[in-house]
């Protein structure tokens, strides 16, 4: 009898055992189903039958990156079909560097996805942060048709980069013959016979609306014009000193000499004290102007470049090669300009 009750208390004890398992288990979150990783991995029958359970054609992860340009990037021109299908948008663009699906097949080279997409309805003129549009990611050796693609589906063919590079531009500098060839009898231009303002006028209006100016807009360091604004910074130290006894913020342009691996390189640091002819500084990153550096750096006056500060009635003083930078802007964006300012 004594075994009978153990068999049957231990059978109680399983049955008890296993519905609290199975209620654990039922409470859990069912697995999340990876549509990033159905298109990447051929599976289109899960995708389309996760697009029509109700998933997202746009999903994207943390950074932006949508569904489409992971077809974009992997070279899976049928998911890309499959999420147009399904009302996927065309022209998102992910956070960072502000790339839409169709640069990253350009970029890539994925010329079947570049045509999907284009016929999904894809603009061929959405630039990224630094100014680069498909045409400039697809001036690459090999890659004519797909320069001819953008340019039979309306990519302007002079949009200039942050470096204010044309796609035509790119072309000779890489020594790219054929790619030059086919931008040139696609009417692109080089970069002294194109300004930004002319180029914007003639977009769809979709297009100009979507444009943001370039984060950066660079400037030869050559430039006389920015010779000669760095020759006035140093000229006039100063005031950026006279600005710093009485208290008030400042910022300076900096050349790195100590770091082996920056030395010459420029950049922007706020200053938070001063010994004599030495600057207590803390590096910013640009253009954002975030503090990066882990704590504050030593640079002695002779390092800077450039330099901004507060004035005596509040207004701001120095800042010589970035009006100079400013009035480039200004004289390539013309009306564009003003977001910058």
């Amino acid at each position: 009898m004594s075994g009978a009750v153990v068999v049957f208390g231990g059978l109680v004890l399983a049955v008890a055992v296993a519905e609290i398992a199975r209620r654990v288990w039922a409470a859990q979150p069912a697995e999340r189903p990876d549509p990033h990783g159905m298109v990447q991995h051929d599976q289109w029958d899960a995708l389309q039958a996760w697009l029509a359970s109700g998933g997202n054609p746009d999903e994207a992860d943390p950074s932006g990156f949508t569904l489409l340009m992971s077809a974009a990037a992997h070279d899976r021109p049928e998911a890309a079909r499959i999420l147009l299908a399904a009302g996927a948008a065309p022209d998102l663009v992910e956070h960072e560097d502000l790339a839409t699906a169709l640069y990253v097949a350009a970029t890539c080279g994925h010329g079947e996805v570049v045509r999907v997409l284009l016929a999904g309805g894809a603009s061929a003129n959405r630039a990224t942060a630094l100014g680069a549009v498909p045409l400039h990611a697809a001036v690459h050796p090999d890659r004519v048709g797909l320069i001819e693609d953008l340019l039979a589906s309306g990519a302007h063919p002079d949009f200039k980069n942050a470096w204010r590079l044309t796609p035509l531009d790119v072309a000779v500098r890489e020594g790219l013959a054929d790619a030059e060839a086919a931008l040139r009898a696609g009417g692109a231009r080089r970069k002294e016979e194109v300004r930004m303002e002319d180029v914007l006028d003639a977009l769809p209006e979709a297009d100009r609306a979507a444009y943001t100016l370039p984060r950066a807009w660079a400037i030869p360091p050559d430039d006389p014009r920015l010779v000669a604004a760095r020759t006035q910074a140093k000229a006039d130290l100063p005031t950026l000193l006279a600005a710093l006894d009485a208290g008030h913020e400042a910022r300076v342009q900096l050349v790195l000499r100590s770091a082996p691996d920056r030395a010459g390189e420029s950049l922007w640091a706020a200053v938070v004290g001063r010994d004599g002819d030495q600057l207590e500084v803390a590096y910013l990153s640009e253009p954002t102007m975030v503090e990066v550096s882990a704590g504050p750096q030593m640079h002695a006056l002779s390092d800077i470049e450039d330099w901004e500060a507060t004035g005596p009635d509040g207004e701001t003083v120095g800042a010589y090669s970035m009006r100079v930078t400013l009035d480039g802007v200004a004289a390539e964006f013309g009306k564009y300009a003003d977001g910058v300012r």
